[in-house]
């Protein structure tokens, strides 16, 4: 196996980050998710919802069959969605025949809203699960987004009932915690969790851009665990920032062209 296929993209509709001008994202953002993932050269994408880019229902044609020359995708189950509580469940389900290579769903934006803890209890997701997997009759995963400051133990339930937790540094001052942040989220699922972290390439939280040298350190940490499998993968977010004259895109579109065909 190779290193850049325990790399995935985070994959959102061209221009949404922009539209939220609290990020004050510089540039301007064309790259639709599949550009995005042929333009880092990464086989995986985990294809998530921002503020209703994608319409229920979803035209699979349009916005499913088109990332089938990639590996592996993971849908949203619950997106990065301010315009109401839409789960994309039901939706995720009329995709399949068409989208064989969607191996899982992701909750995105999900512990720190009451109303999705209280409508996705961990046995509904581990319900969700069953039901797809009878559908297809293959493996289907859930995984979870995390961000640092939500590395608590009440969130252990939901954690336990996914297949993978993703954790993410919201603020690109906290980078140089990554490791210790790591440390505590593992003490929370325990030995055996799936983990993959997040990889920004703008710093989202303090709405700026990230250093050079902290994206160096976050590429050279991730890249270390990876290797010694401590983590099982990366997620690059994304296409909304990949043209927008980012140095740290430019640092990422190296590090996976110089890495990606390593062996793992």
């Amino acid at each position: 196996m190779k290193l850049r296929d325990k790399f995935w993209i985070w994959g959102q509709g061209a221009g949404t980050h922009h539209s939220a001008e609290r990020f004050k994202l510089v540039g301007e953002n064309k790259m639709s998710p599949i550009e995005g993932a042929r333009y880092l050269g990464i086989p995986n994408m985990c294809r998530v919802v921002m503020d209703g880019d994608l319409q229920v229902p979803i035209d699979i044609d349009k916005e499913g069959v088109v990332l089938n020359e990639l590996k592996k995708v993971i849908w949203s189950i619950y997106g990065s969605d301010r315009t109401g509580e839409v789960s994309y469940y039901d939706e995720i389900i009329r995709m399949l025949d068409k989208c064989p290579n969607i191996m899982g769903g992701i909750f995105d934006d999900f512990l720190a809203k009451q109303e999705r803890l209280d409508e996705c209890p961990p046995e509904k997701i581990h319900e969700m699960r069953a039901n797809i997997e009878k559908i297809t009759g293959k493996p289907f995963e859930m995984w979870l987004v995390v961000y640092v400051f939500e590395l608590f133990e009440k969130y252990k339930p939901w954690m336990d009932a996914v297949d993978v937790v993703t954790m993410w540094t919201w603020k690109a001052t906290e980078i140089k915690n990554m490791r210790q942040n790591y440390e505590t989220l593992r003490k929370i699922t325990g030995p055996d969790k799936r983990i993959v972290l997040g990889n920004y390439m703008w710093d989202y939280g303090n709405a700026q851009h990230m250093r050079p040298e902290d994206m160096q350190y976050q590429l050279d940490l991730q890249y270390e665990m990876l290797k010694s499998k401590e983590i099982d993968g990366i997620i690059f977010c994304s296409n909304c920032t990949a043209d927008c004259g980012l140095e740290t895109s430019d640092m990422v579109r190296d590090f996976i062209a110089k890495h990606g065909d390593e062996e793992i």
